[in-house]
């Protein structure tokens, strides 16, 4: 029985045509210019966040900014009427306009499921402008 088993390895790991051709394909040089490439194509709504710029630095160091923030938001089309009833909601239950304090109403068990809803939507749109333009929101 040992013999058979030490035969057997012998065998393990032998060149098979498979592994000749494998090999084969690997010493092959492909030119990257033939090899499809990716593309990432920006969302519209991406685009006017970018173009947004420096209009909006400092759009969350009180609740006077944050109004006037969400306006220029609604005009551009990048909030709509649901989320302006979170910000006025938010302006007058809110202690301050940090970011920190909407997830704190945001957390609120007394709020409706639908007015949570709204509030979570505008917290996320806020979260991702203020990643696209590198925490200027919350710049002075």
């Amino acid at each position: 029985m040992q013999t058979t088993h030490i035969t057997q390895a012998r065998y393990i790991g032998a060149l098979t045509p498979s592994n000749d051709e494998r090999q084969d394909r690997q010493k092959t040089h492909v030119p990257l210019d033939s090899i499809p490439q990716d593309v990432f194509v920006k969302s519209k709504y991406t685009q006017k966040i970018e173009k947004l710029g420096n209009d909006i630095k400092g759009g969350l160091n009180d609740m006077t900014s944050f109004q006037a923030l969400a306006n220029r938001l609604q005009r551009e089309d990048i909030l709509n009427s649901g989320d302006m009833i979170a910000v006025k909601f938010l302006s007058s239950h809110s202690p301050t306009s940090k970011l920190e304090d909407f997830d704190k109403v945001l957390r609120n068990e007394n709020l409706s499921v639908e007015m949570r809803s709204l509030i979570a939507t505008l917290i996320n749109k806020l979260h991702t402008i203020n990643y696209l333009h590198s925490g200027l929101l919350v710049s002075a």
